[in-house]
């Protein structure tokens, strides 16, 4: 951090001045990776990030770009006349341009954005347009090594020596001459195969592929399950269409996981801090909804307390904050387990009644301590009846947190929706509601009993 901040300044220095030179520019930039320039830029306003890129010579300009956050590229692409970042982005690989091409159309529309391409370019991004945003074809880059089904290893080794542009020579591909997969290659057996040695005699058969439309959290699933460096993308003819890398997948793991951690904190989008104030409100207001409306009925609910006798309603009243917020947490991290496993692929259809159980027995147990904690408490300083409402309210609302909990988001999952939702507000609400009806219904079944 101290370096950016040094390098910014030097940055800011250089741009106050006039006639700054690009061998300038460039000899500072030699000792900033792309990554940690990107990161400087952002701080800086469209402008100076605008004469920073002027100065870049293309190469270094594609690699900075890539690495910005949307608001930043918004900036950069807007400042900057359309001829250089068409230059720019026909230094980039068709997977990298297609991103920024999308984000371009966000603002643009589609055609306009597409007329930020060189004509050599803009067939090949096109077709990456074609797939959803988050699909393994979205995901893909076209730069990979294949060779044909009739290559020797010396002439596999000269076209992954020309492959000066592929985003991955860890695999090489086999295909006829349609372009379907065949087989695949990596680079430790072809350096132990003498030159002369088809390819067909070492390469594997058996290669792990997705098609284009699956979803990336699947493909992620399956690159850590396999752990894989990267993994073809074929389509229904099993033709060969791209590769998707494990750096790529990386990214979409921790964007997900960002992603899934504001929904489950009902914080809004992952551009959070960079939206504008009243975004920031309008996307966090509708998450507060369901435990606001929660709370409500749970208001109404603990109006029933109103019949008892003032001792009564004092000493029951003053267990309702440790009911609910034991409860609250335990429905919280049950869902949250859920969530994690139902991310990672972990929780299969088939153990989903399994699951159900055991989190709902684990409950039960973590009800049973707490309830005889709490009925100890109600004993010493209230009244046995009050002791034995306590504990026994403790242990049912424990319990229905843990099912509630689980329930939720497998309930979610299983109708295609985000199961990420669960852990806050709505589970929350659902929670309040559900402890507060245990804990009315109790008390006023084991106060008649009492007399």
């Amino acid at each position: 951090m101290e370096k950016n901040s040094a390098v910014l300044q030097e940055i800011a220095s250089i741009l106050e001045r006039k006639g700054i030179s690009r061998d300038e520019m460039e000899g500072m930039l030699e000792i900033v990776h792309p990554v940690d320039l990107a990161f400087i830029l952002e701080d800086m306003s469209a402008e100076e990030k605008a004469q920073v890129f002027r100065l870049m010579d293309l190469e270094t300009a594609a690699a900075v770009l890539v690495e910005l956050d949307d608001d930043a590229t918004r900036d950069v692409v807007n400042a900057l006349p359309q001829d250089l970042v068409q230059r720019i982005l026909a230094a980039m690989s068709a997977d990298d341009a297609a991103a920024t091409v999308r984000l371009i159309a966000e603002d643009r529309g589609r055609d306009e954005a597409l007329e930020f391409l060189s004509r050599r370019q803009r067939s090949e991004v096109k077709e990456l347009l074609r797939y959803g945003e988050q699909t393994a074809g979205a995901l893909m880059t076209t730069n990979f090594v294949a060779v044909p089904a009739g290559a020797t290893a010396a002439e596999a080794l000269k076209a992954l020596q020309g492959a000066v542009r592929s985003n991955t020579v860890i695999y090489t591909y086999v295909t006829d001459a349609s372009g379907v997969l065949k087989g695949v290659f990596s680079i430790r057996e072809l350096l132990k195969a003498r030159p002369e040695t088809p390819i067909a005699e070492f390469m594997k058969t058996e290669v792990l592929s997705v098609p284009p439309g699956m979803d990336q959290e699947e493909v992620a699933r399956i690159v850590r399950r396999y752990t894989l460096e990267a993994i073809p993308v074929i389509d229904a003819s099993e033709r060969l269409l791209g590769v998707v890398t494990a750096d790529t997948i990386l990214q979409v793991v921790a964007e997900e996981a960002g992603e899934d951690l504001l929904k489950m904190a009902g914080a809004g989008g992952l551009n959070v801090f960079a939206d504008p104030i009243l975004r920031r409100v309008f996307l966090r207001i509708p998450w507060l909804l369901p435990p606001l409306m929660g709370g409500l009925i749970v208001g109404k609910i603990q109006n029933t307390f109103a019949g008892f006798n003032a001792a009564e309603f004092i000493s029951l009243v003053l267990f309702i904050p440790v009911m609910m917020g034991t409860a609250g947490n335990v429905a919280v991290q049950s869902s949250t387990l859920i969530v994690r496993g139902l991310a990672t692929g972990e929780i299969k259809t088939s153990r989903v009644l399994g699951i159900l159980a055991a989190e709902t027995g684990v409950g039960a147990l973590i009800g049973l301590v707490c309830g005889l904690l709490i009925g100890l408490v109600g004993l010493l300083f209230a009244s046995p009846h009050i002791g034995a409402i306590v504990a026994v309210s403790m242990l049912a609302a424990i319990t229905a947190a843990a099912l509630n909990g689980t329930a939720f988001p497998l309930l979610l999952h299983r109708l295609k929706a985000d199961p990420a939702i669960s852990a806050g507000p709505f589970i929350t609400a659902l929670n309040d509601i559900t402890a507060t009806l245990i804990y009315m219904g109790t008390s006023l079944a084991l106060l008649r009993i009492f007399g």
